[in-house]
């Protein structure tokens, strides 16, 4: 095919140490391997970004190569219990991609008699979170329903700001700093192998520990939740994040949270990407705090109101993409390196201060997919359950991703051991369940 898409925007996720998205359902039915395997390679036809390897240039701009003959990796296992797919995912955080050898996804199936399993684990430079579950969508297309010849998906990655809309650039001054800064940094580049990103994604492991914490909301529960967010006119993402502020107020000693909230930005392009695979999502960030004067939907009222107005800016809601799109990504390269090595650098130091580039942070990162809506045409496959673990963020302590699948609301969060202990954080999360089942 000779494919080649080269990477401004992915290029900032390149050597970033946790940039994995999960997403795990369990599918009833007996597992077809020889069924799977042909689902699989359907996928690869529709999406060719799965035989896709990473290159990257000598002044570390990187691109997706088409090769072919190149594919996932998939690993079988035998289903031990519920939990193995976190445990595996969890794993998975101590293992770096090959990027010049491999695909930047891995899946992963989990059988036993009568139902299994299935784990797509990706990089984030695949793309975003709602490209996972459209590839996921499309292997139960091709897997459960047996559809065939689906149209094709070429991958059509963020090339400039000239894809970004008018109204939504930085100032003069923030484009003066970046321009400084990439002068500065072409003649101070530091360019990563693949061994020193090892070393500095193992230091990140170790000192981060991360765990995850995962609960349901299914049937009533669910549906009147649902019904309460709708008579009040607040969005479901907005009463998951009031709720795990409120417990967080109740059982931390802080008094607020700084917040980031993923958003989609596929319909504010210049360009219409459809249902390709790649990264069109961007998130704001504001600092939040849960008033204990005030009643839960006052509260909900007034933070969803807030959030709202920063994504509705499109300064605001664009400014990550603008800041990937004008500054050498590879300076991020450098700055973890930094961090989490014996590497020194004085003008990194500087730049790590002026981008406010930290270790640790107390914080909530919050991605929502919203509803997977797939309908099977078989009664050989049901759909169980769902879950969705965004990347842990590299900075904050708490991340939480949320997917609905029919009636049941499934909501993980992934945490920092080192920084909140396992014990608390599921305080935490059943004080957050206990508020959105109040709430009904």
């Amino acid at each position: 095919m000779g494919l080649r898409y080269d990477l401004v925007f992915e290029r900032g996720f390149f050597r970033n140490p946790t940039q994995n998205l999960v997403l795990k359902g369990t599918i009833v039915g007996d597992f077809d391997k020889t069924r799977f395997e042909q689902a699989v390679l359907e996928l690869g036809k529709v999406h060719p970004i799965l035989h896709c390897v990473v290159e990257q240039s000598k002044d570390g701009k990187v691109s997706y190569v088409y090769q072919e003959g190149v594919n996932p990796q998939v690993t079988y296992l035998e289903k031990e219990n519920e939990s193995q797919w976190i445990e595996l995912a969890k794993q998975q955080e101590h293992v770096i991609f090959e990027f010049e050898k491999e695909p930047t996804i891995h899946f992963f199936i989990l059988s036993q008699e009568k139902e299994f399993d299935f784990i797509m684990i990706g990089h984030h430079m695949l793309g975003d979170g709602l490209s996972h579950l459209y590839l996921y969508h499309d292997f139960i297309e091709f897997y459960c329903n047996g559809k065939k010849n689906m149209e094709l998906k070429e991958p059509k990655p963020i090339q400039s700001i000239m894809d970004l809309p008018k109204g939504s650039q930085p100032s003069f001054l923030i484009r003066y700093v970046i321009k400084r800064l990439n002068r500065r940094w072409a003649k101070n580049r530091k360019i990563l192998t693949q061994s020193e990103f090892q070393v500095a994604h193992q230091n990140y492991q170790k000192k981060q520990n991360i765990d995850v914490a995962l609960f349901y909301l299914k049937g009533d529960e669910y549906q009147k939740l649902r019904q309460s967010a709708k008579d009040h006119q607040i969005t479901m993402n907005t009463v998951i994040l009031v709720a795990f502020m409120k417990a967080l107020k109740e059982l931390t000693e802080f008094s607020e949270e700084k917040v980031t909230v993923a958003i989609n930005l596929r319909n504010r392009l210049l360009f219409h990407p459809g249902r390709c695979v790649g990264n069109y999502a961007a998130a704001i960030t504001k600092v939040l705090s849960y008033d204990m004067e005030k009643d839960f939907w006052k509260n909900a009222n007034s933070l969803g109101s807030i959030i709202k107005k920063e994504i509705q800016n499109p300064k605001k809601a664009f400014q990550l993409v603008h800041l990937f799109c004008l500054l050498d990504s590879s300076i991020f390269d450098g700055l973890f390196y930094s961090k989490h090595s014996d590497y020194k650098n004085d003008w990194l130091n500087k730049v790590s201060k002026l981008l406010n580039f930290k270790d640790y942070e107390e914080g909530i990162d919050i991605s929502n997919l919203g509803v997977f809506d797939v309908s099977l045409n078989t009664e050989k496959y049901q759909i169980k359950d769902m879950a969705y673990l965004p990347p842990a963020a590299s900075v904050y302590d708490k991340t939480i991703g949320v997917i609905t699948y029919q009636d049941e609301l499934a909501i993980c969060i992934s945490h920092k051991v080192n920084f909140l202990a396992k014990d608390k954080m599921e305080r935490i999360m059943n004080r957050t369940k206990e508020i959105l089942l109040e709430l009904n």
